[in-house]
């Protein structure tokens, strides 16, 4: 790294790195990156999109509203379909 960057920069490469870290691990722990025991590249590249795409999925879903997610009318507070969240 250069002598002349802003410390701002700093911290926001400090938190990105903190952040990927975290995915990491999430990935590992949740969706089970960690528990690929191949031997092939190709084996372990489709294991480790799968999980990606699983891991994208869970955030999706925890970042989508609640009210959105388990059908309820956002005027009305109604359910328009049966949900397990309430």
């Amino acid at each position: 790294m250069s002598d002349d960057i802003a410390f701002r920069r700093l911290v926001d490469i400090a938190k990105l790195r903190w952040r990927i870290e975290r995915d990491y691990q999430d990935l590992k722990q949740e969706v089970g990156l960690g528990y690929f025991e191949g031997r092939g590249w190709r084996g372990f590249h489709h294991h480790a999109t799968l999980c990606i795409a699983a891991y994208g999925f869970l955030i999706s879903e925890r970042e989508t509203p609640r009210i959105r997610r388990c059908g309820l009318n956002a005027t009305s507070r109604t359910r328009s379909r049966p949900c397990a969240c309430a």
